[in-house]
């Protein structure tokens, strides 16, 4: 049976594995469902001195594998971080455009209008979008930009604090209409700031106002409107008072009295 198995496996092998003399491999026998081992020259139901299988080179290769799942995940996970960074570059398809992304990353990092071109530059060049921007704006282009975007800026900045002012006028002013007329002996006429201060400084619209000085211009301005007012209200009753009476003696003389 031996000498029948050796001739048989013989007669199969390659001229490689004849080259490769002393490098045993493993066989099935198709019949047995046995295995054998050959170097090419020599065939053997016994398995050779240090002959490791390919099951179990499988097997280490496995286990292998397994210990390196992390890194190998590790590494997975960073070449995903790569993609999503490369994702989240931005590009442009005019001058146009870049410009605008530009003016709108000045606007993101709060880039105020008397911030210089070295500092906006420190600030912002850390950002995917500087880069974008680089990419189609020339240095000269982005200074351009920055100096649109902060004579802009300085614009809306000097409207909001305009406006802020408004804001903090018409609250003081209501609070002088909504007090003083309440407080004991205040005159328009002669009345001062300091004497009716002390009533105003309890509401917190008082300090809507930030300094002293707006405080008892907008107190004057309103004495004046309010001294105005009673002005046009003793004219009107005057007049008023002088129709009643020109009424009154043209019904005397139609009624012949």
């Amino acid at each position: 049976s031996s000498s029948v198995l050796v001739h048989r496996n013989l007669s199969t092998v390659s001229a490689t594995e004849l080259s490769n003399k002393r490098t045993w491999r493993e066989y099935e026998d198709k019949s047995t469902g046995r295995k054998y081992y050959s170097d090419g020259l020599t065939t053997t139901w016994d398995k050779p001195d240090g002959f490791i299988s390919p099951d179990t080179i499988v097997a280490n290769t496995s286990s292998q594998d397994d210990k390196n799942e992390p890194s190998k995940k590790k590494k997975r996970n960073s070449v995903s971080s790569n993609a999503v960074i490369k994702k989240e570059m931005v590009s442009f398809s005019t001058k146009e455009e870049a410009v605008a992304a530009f003016k709108g990353l000045l606007l993101a990092k709060g880039i105020s209008p008397a911030l210089k071109w070295i500092e906006v530059t420190k600030l912002c060049e850390c950002d995917s979008r500087w880069d974008a921007c680089d990419q189609i704006l020339s240095v000269g282009e982005r200074r351009q930009a920055l100096a649109e975007y902060q004579t802009k800026r300085a614009n809306e900045i000097r409207n909001e604090q305009r406006q802020e002012r408004i804001r903090a006028k018409e609250a003081f002013g209501q609070l002088l209409t909504d007090v003083l007329p309440t407080v004991l002996g205040f005159s328009a006429r002669t009345s001062r700031f300091v004497e009716v201060r002390s009533a105003l400084a309890k509401d917190d619209r008082f300090y809507a106002v930030e300094d002293e000085a707006t405080r008892e211009s907008l107190f004057l301005d309103f004495c004046d409107d309010f001294k105005k007012r009673e002005e046009r209200k003793q004219r009107s009753k005057k007049r008023e008072a002088q129709e009643s009476f020109i009424s009154f003696l043209q019904e005397r003389e139609e009624s012949g009295s």
